[in-house]
């Protein structure tokens, strides 16, 4: 067996690494009901539409503001991104060449860092590592 440590995991928005303390994403779908009388009593379904949602988390650099370009994380637009799994190098990530950004909340406590978190929704195919 070979785990995978996160450490190394990090989210290119476009052309831009950007430095995340984690990301997460979940790939779904719809689930069609098809069950009826002839279906000797048994649930019947088929597949729907797919997407991958999901969001990161990274301090806010003041160097380069999460809503400057890039990345521009701007709520509604639209942005190609990539979430690394495991060390860059292994070349392995969730491709989504178009997710739309939904929201971007951005937190300051008192005895921490300022943060924010980048939710969005795909839009379009998705490709998982394999």
């Amino acid at each position: 067996m070979t785990f995978l440590s996160g450490k190394f995991g990090k989210v290119k928005i476009g052309s831009t690494d950007l430095n995340v303390t984690e990301w997460e994403c979940t790939p779904d779908c719809d689930v069609l009901e098809t069950t009826h009388s002839g279906s000797s009593g048994h649930d019947t379904n088929l597949d729907g539409v797919d997407r991958c949602n999901g969001s990161f988390k990274a301090n806010y650099d003041s160097d380069a503001p999460p809503i400057g370009a890039p990345p521009a994380l701007i709520p509604g637009t639209l942005v190609a991104a990539k979430l690394y799994v495991g060390n860059p190098a292994d070349n392995k990530y969730v491709d989504l060449p178009s997710v739309r950004i939904k929201s971007l909340p951005i937190t300051s406590v008192v005895k921490g860092l300022v943060s924010y978190t980048c939710q969005f929704e795909s839009n379009g195919a998705f490709t998982l590592p394999t």
